[in-house]
């Protein structure tokens, strides 16, 4: 089959779960059986189900298209115009982690994605800016930087309460204020992304190219975060967020990936993969890869020095059971390892998920 000038095999392609089918998801179809209605039979990777098509098709094409409704009545499908320049300019790469995330062929959507992954974080820049007109927006990122000290198995407000401040879900919250006739809420007005929005469209001109350069960066690190939080539409479900930490007055870059069977709409947290990493003052870059598995975990601590970190793990290991323990997990396996010796924890939380594979440890 041919698409965007490249072939991409069958088996790249995601498992399409109808129940998790999203207004705007783009989908490879097969037309099995059409009426003059343009409603029949289509073909979804092997699975017939019925639709409405708002194209002239014909049995037996192949084709792109994007959902335009998804409901318990069925779907309504729009053929996609592939002929853009710019959708021909992706790569198999980009079109197969569009795919698998459930958005469309956009390049602007690839870039987002992109970015996030592959560039450092602008947050210490941001917050070390000395313009005037940025000052209510460094004081809200600052106030709302999670601290390490109230974070704990249990205790995870402050991650989700910054996720909230950043604007993750601002569009959401104001199509919901506008759905039910109500102002602006005030949680998305007072959001980073509003703040960065408004400095952007009311005081462009007084700033330096440099400070543009930085909010603008930060914008597409919330644009990118909202994009990687979803958990995609394959068969298990994938996200990956990055966030802050702050410890004595020093910031700290975390990364979490997680992957897991799903549950309805939600994460299985009795099977899944996680991966963490984090910067230290002390040991440099530190990775822990988890396997949960009903209730036993595994657990593999990445660090280049190795050697260094043995004995402070063994002093702490005997409390680490406890800990797990308390949260009704048996701790089954530990190891430690370098980074080099275990190039799969750096592919996994850069995007590259374990497509498909069940979560068994």
């Amino acid at each position: 089959m041919q698409i965007n000038n490249f072939n991409l095999p069958s088996n790249m392609l995601p498992d399409i779960n109808l129940s998790t089918l999203q207004v705007g998801q783009r989908l490879l179809v097969e037309v099995k059986s059409i009426d003059y209605n343009q409603e029949g039979l289509i073909s979804l990777n092997g699975k017939l189900i019925s639709a409405k098509l708002e194209a002239q098709i014909q049995t037996g094409e192949r084709f792109w298209a994007a959902v335009k409704e998804a409901n318990e009545k069925g779907i309504v499908l729009i053929r996609e115009n592939l002929n853009n320049p710019r959708i021909n300019n992706l790569s198999k790469e980009q079109v197969f982690t569009l795919i698998t995330r459930g958005f469309g062929l956009e390049p602007d959507i690839s870039d987002y994605l992109a970015k996030f992954i592959n560039n450092n974080s602008c947050l210490l820049s941001l917050i070390t800016c000395e313009n005037p007109l940025l000052n209510s927006l460094i004081s809200r990122l600052w106030r709302n930087i999670p601290k390490w000290s109230e974070i704990s198995g249990l205790r995870i407000d402050s991650i989700e309460k910054y996720y909230n401040v950043l604007g993750l879900n601002y569009e959401r919250t104001i199509y919901e204020s506008y759905k039910h006739k109500k102002g602006k809420q005030k949680s998305a007005l007072l959001s980073i992304k509003y703040l960065i929005l408004e400095i952007i469209s009311n005081h462009r001109d007084s700033l330096t190219s440099e400070d543009k350069a930085i909010i603008n960066q930060m914008l597409d690190e919330i644009i990118g975060q909202q994009l990687w939080i979803q958990t995609g539409n394959e068969k298990n479900a994938y996200c990956l967020m990055r966030f802050p930490l702050q410890d004595n007055g020093f910031i700290y870059n975390c990364i979490i990936a997680i992957e897991s069977s799903r549950k309805g709409e939600k994460i299985d947290i009795n099977h899944c993969h996680l991966a963490l990493q984090m910067e230290t003052q002390n040991i440099g870059i530190i990775g822990a890869d988890l396997i949960i598995h009903e209730n036993n975990i595994n657990i593999c601590i990445l660090n280049d020095n190795v050697s260094g970190l043995g004995p402070i793990v063994r002093k702490f290991y005997e409390d680490l059971e406890k800990k797990f323990a308390h949260l009704g997990l048996t701790l089954q396996k530990f190891t430690l390892k370098t980074f080099e010796d275990y190039p799969q924890f750096s592919g996994f939380i850069m995007g590259k998920h374990m497509s498909g594979v069940d979560i068994k440890g």
